[in-house]
């Protein structure tokens, strides 16, 4: 019998769907310019802006907070053609949802946006639930009835003896100021609670940090059966800072085998909320598979 009541965070996935309007070549990895596009777009609506893009100048401490939302990313692919849909996800996290609204609004106002170097134009198809899969914006009506919350809470797997892990889009766990290239169990752990913590500390929601510390500390035991992964180099330009940066993350795929039940809550937890560092940008999204 495992321990339930572990943590409970709430989120609401917005699916977005663009519509190519000439052909264009875009980034192999687009978090980034999607993370620029929707700053721009929400630049004239500052309530929204400084809560969603800037919510982590407002902390008085010296540790950056985690910021209200995620980005999920598109499958990669580069080039575009007429017609060509272009489909990505915003989650807003706890007190964050209370902006959706704000958000559709302006998403729906916007309509056209110019993504690349050269700004091709792609259109706003509809927004939809990222769950119910209902649309929130049809391209005609606003149904706010649909903008609801989901829950992320700890499902358990049962019996759980192994799981792999397979790495959507670059992670970047740094270590003593070094991107970490051996991801084993505590590295993940230690990720996982420390994201849902700052994200409960700062939008709401519940975690036990006790159970949390005890799931770190049986991490250890935790046997790595397989790791086949690399070192993905990516940059990006940053306008604030004037220079590029290095955003290199490690991609393929991890496998455990062992004792897994009482880290599956955790495991699903990172697969809606990602792990490591950058993920505004939409990087640590994982895929896990249990067994």
């Amino acid at each position: 019998m495992y321990d339930k009541n572990l943590f409970s965070v709430t989120y609401l996935p917005l699916t977005i769907r663009l519509k190519c309007c000439e052909p264009v070549k875009l980034p192999a990895y687009l978090g980034s310019m999607l993370h620029g596009t929707l700053g721009w777009a929400l630049l004239p609506q500052q309530k929204v802006y400084r809560y969603l893009f800037e919510n982590r100048r407002r902390s008085t401490g010296q540790r950056d907070i985690v910021n209200p939302y995620i980005i999920n990313t598109p499958p990669q692919k580069m080039n575009y053609q007429e017609n060509d849909e272009l489909v990505f996800q915003i989650l807003l996290l706890g007190d964050g949802i209370k902006y959706a609204e704000d958000f559709v609004n302006v998403m729906t106002e916007t309509s056209v946006f110019g993504l690349g170097a050269g700004r091709a134009k792609f259109e706003l198809v509809d927004i939809r639930h990222g769950v119910s899969l209902h649309p929130i914006w049809d391209g005609e009506h606003l149904w706010q009835k649909e903008i609801v919350a989901s829950a992320l809470v700890d499902e358990i797997y049962e019996n759980c003896q192994y799981c792999s892990i397979q790495m959507k889009t670059p992670l970047r766990i740094r270590r003593d100021g070094e991107l970490l290239t051996q991801i084993d169990m505590p590295a993940i752990m230690r990720n996982i609670t420390r994201r849902i913590s700052d994200i409960v500390d700062r939008y709401g929601g519940y975690i036990d940090r006790e159970k949390a510390e005890t799931i770190c500390d049986m991490a250890r035991e935790i046997k790595q059966k397989n790791a086949e992964i690399y070192v993905c180099h990516l940059e990006r330009y940053s306008s604030r800072k004037g220079e590029k940066m290095d955003m290199s993350g490690v991609m393929g795929s991890l496998a455990y085998q062992g004792e897994l039940t009482a880290f599956t809550p955790w495991l699903n937890a990172a697969s809606v909320l990602h792990i490591g560092r950058n993920v505004t940008f939409g990087y640590g999204q994982v895929n896990v598979v249990f067994a």
